[in-house]
């Protein structure tokens, strides 16, 4: 199986400095569709990527447009939500500023509290972590000879290679931040294995 994990296109909820759940989040900027329809073209011209190739998305706004837009480099143009793909779940906090959430809540490391809770009816980073890690081995179980591609957020990536590469969460992760429509590939072998094939790539946003 592979697993392509694309972040989507800049979001608007990051210009107007809010929480982006699924109240906050109203999609892509001008210029986060440019980037997703860049990645498109590349997708529709991708020889590694097969004519069955499963399109699914995290249900937020921002990744369901980016996943709109990619539809047109895949045969089956339906996109299947799937909520473990969600980004990392702020509960009350979603649709309150930034500045709000500072006053009321605090900032706080998820990574040095894993348990702490990001806001009432949120989830902790243990939570979150526990999430997508059921999501690699459902899809392992669902997928084993697919090609998926799946539309999701830097939470999400940022577990995946914490999860799948064996890293402790109190390492910080800061130079693999991924980017916006960055490609990251998972392959899952026969020998129950997952192998990093490429990390964060952006080719696409260069042409």
């Amino acid at each position: 199986m592979r697993l392509i994990l694309v972040r989507h296109g800049w979001a608007s909820y990051a210009e107007q400095q809010i929480f982006g759940g699924a109240t906050g989040c109203s999609g892509l900027t001008e210029q986060g569709r440019v980037q997703a329809q860049k990645l498109c073209d590349r997708l529709q011209h991708w020889e590694e990527l097969p004519e069955t190739a499963l399109l699914l998305s995290s249900p937020l706004a921002r990744a369901m447009e980016t996943a709109h837009l990619l539809a047109p480099a895949f045969s089956a143009t339906t996109i299947q939500p799937e909520p473990d793909l969600e980004e990392m779940g702020v509960g009350i906090a979603d649709g309150m500023t930034w500045a709000e959430f500072a006053s009321r809540f605090g900032y706080f490391d998820e990574k040095a509290a894993p348990d702490r809770l990001w806001a009432p009816e949120g989830e902790s980073w243990n939570m979150f972590s526990r999430r997508v890690r059921g999501f690699l081995d459902r899809v392992c179980a669902e997928y084993p000879d697919e090609t998926i591609v799946a539309v999701t957020h830097g939470g999400v990536i940022d577990v995946t290679m914490r999860e799948l590469l064996g890293i402790p969460n109190n390492r910080a992760l800061k130079p693999l931040n991924s980017n916006t429509t960055g490609l990251t590939e998972w392959s899952w072998s026969a020998d129950e294995s997952w192998n990093l094939v490429r990390y964060n790539d952006t080719s696409h946003l260069a042409r």
